[in-house]
């Protein structure tokens, strides 16, 4: 069980292959972060309480600034001792940065890493707490107690004017160049919005990014929200400052986080420099940030598959607190649900050292997306559709179901067979189950956004254009999909519930496919040159020649 992790680690869904189109647009530039945040100078914080405090003296020079002005919140940072507590904070909800909120920033990036920590430890975490906070027994420092909230920070002075009194705070810690024209409305709320385009899709228009988190901050003053379907947002606080910096985090509302960063967190974080705290539009370019690009693509597909889940419940969704890396390094993708608990849950390992396995499974992704070889998003449409069938077959098999699909894999690894077999060993069932079912659904999905028609994998031994077959035989793919449970793990079996369910003709028509005599499930997979003479039909790509498919 040690070893299996590690085994299915370099085996994947190996997509269909098909004719190559004529590339238009060239090959993207390998993946890379886009560098480390360089701090300047430690800016004076005016939202300290005492500053607060100071402020409310110049404005209300013969009123008692203590009685009126209290803390609301605490500026803290976290040093976690490993990703258990790592993990920990962000289960509690936590706004957390990797760099200090009170510094100058010189060179802005996605990450930092402070020079005090070794390199491979993970780096002091910074976060605004409610002054009330129960702080976990994780090593912590309190740098500030600050006075931030308009509600509760003014107790004895209802005439107070607020946005006053923070443009005050600004002005005395010498920070009054970020502050809005006086001239203007005093304060906004954050809005704006996240968009990324797909050439090959709607003539390239933009689309938004959906249902990821925005984060904004001006000092310790921090605002959260999400985009839309369309990529807008509207965050829960507002700024008195010109400029304000924002931060994409890949944390998306449906469930799902896309990472890692520099260190591993459940979300990447792509920086999006300072803008208005007015409005603020971000376009995602796959040539200036092809990183970014690629997440934004990857959450799309996602998020739309997710949706279709939840608004049709035709086919289980994909299960929540799912974790998906993309990885340059790779060309292939897998979803072996390792976040999820499968392989790690119930194995000796998880007898013997519990604690082990929890951390394992913290930062474990449950799809890895191989973008080492992707020419168009197309490509990554492609992936993420057939992961996302996967995950929702998982979501309705379980774990066991997907402990005998890894075993299969790297079963066939260690043999050197192909990574799915060829249907002769009891274990090849599950993955030739498991893969017929991505292949077939995740093309539907292609074949929709894109105007296609067929079905990758067709000259896999498991031949997922049988089930298109029995949906133009008028079975529902809702209807397919529910035959996919724990107990399916043969072709044969699937004939025979095909049968039962649907009648012989529906039966014979996913049978022209396999026949009978042979394996060990009593089926011999029928090629092009089987003695009947009869054809079978296979999957057609690309219906459009621009577009590359593997």
């Amino acid at each position: 069980m040690l070893a299996l992790p590690l085994l299915v680690l370099t085996v994947s869904c190996e997509k269909g292959v098909a004719a190559d189109g004529d590339n238009l647009h060239g090959d993207v530039a390998g993946e890379r972060l886009r560098g480390e945040i360089v701090l300047g100078d430690r800016l004076e914080n005016p939202y300290t309480t005492v500053n607060m405090r100071k402020a409310y003296s110049s404005l209300y020079p013969t009123k008692s600034s203590r009685d009126a002005v209290e803390t609301t919140h605490l500026y803290v940072r976290f040093l976690p001792a490993d990703a258990d507590e790592l993990g920990s904070l962000h289960g509690m909800g936590l706004v957390l940065y990797d760099y200090p909120l009170d510094y100058e920033i010189l060179v802005d990036g996605d990450y930092y890493h402070d020079p005090g920590i070794a390199e491979g430890d993970i780096t002091w975490q910074y976060s605004v707490v409610e002054k009330d906070f129960v702080f976990p027994r994780i090593r912590y420092e309190i740098l500030d107690e600050c006075c931030i909230s308009e509600s509760d920070c003014i107790t004895r002075a209802s005439d107070v004017d607020f946005d006053a009194l923070e443009r005050e705070a600004f002005r005395i810690t010498g920070n009054e160049g970020l502050l809005e024209d006086a001239t203007k409305v005093a304060k906004y709320i954050p809005e704006g919005r996240l968009t990324v385009s797909d050439p090959d899709f709607n003539n390239g228009q933009k689309a938004g990014v959906a249902g990821i988190r925005v984060v904004a901050n001006v000092f310790v003053k921090i605002a959260k929200g999400y985009t839309d379907a369309d990529g807008y947002f509207k965050l829960n606080k507002g700024f008195s400052a010109s400029k304000i910096r924002y931060r994409a985090v890949f944390e998306n509302e449906r469930g799902f986080d896309i990472g890692f960063n520099f260190v591993l967190v459940p979300a990447s974080v792509a920086s999006l420099g300072k803008h208005s705290s007015e409005w603020m539009e971000v376009h995602f370019d796959r040539n200036e940030d092809p990183l970014a690009w690629r997440r934004a693509i990857v959450n799309n597909a996602m998020y739309e598959y997710w949706s279709d889940c939840v608004k049709d419940a035709a086919v289980s969704a994909p299960p929540e607190d799912l974790r998906i890396w993309i990885m340059d390094s790779m060309t292939d993708d897998y979803t072996l649900m390792l976040h999820q608990g499968a392989v790690w849950d119930g194995s000796f390992l998880d007898d013997k050292f519990p604690a082990i396995v929890r951390i394992l499974k913290l930062f474990m992704p449950d799809i890895l997306i191989g973008a080492g070889d992707f020419k168009y998003a197309s490509d990554l449409y492609r992936d993420v559709y057939h992961e996302a069938a996967h995950a929702s077959h998982f979501s309705q098999a379980g774990k066991a179901y997907w402990n005998n699909y890894a075993a299969s894999m790297a079963a066939n690894a260690i043999t050197g067979n192909d990574r799915f077999g060829t249907g002769e060993s009891e274990l090849d069932g599950y993955s030739g189950i498991a893969e017929m079912w991505a292949y077939y659904y995740g093309s539907r999905y292609y074949n929709r956004r894109y105007d296609a028609d067929g079905v990758f994998g067709s000259d896999c031994w498991f031949k997922p254009q049988a089930l298109e077959a029995l949906e133009q035989e008028g079975i529902s793919p809702s209807s397919i999909f529910s035959m996919f449970t724990s107990e399916l793990h043969s072709i044969k079996s699937l004939s025979e519930e095909i049968r039962n369910k649907y009648g012989n003709d529906c039966a014979d028509c996913f049978d022209v496919y396999f026949g009978f005599k042979s394996f060990k499930d009593g089926f011999k997979i029928r090629g092009d040159d089987d003695k009947s003479g009869e054809k079978l039909p296979v999957g057609k790509y690309p219906p459009r020649p621009h577009l590359s498919v593997k």
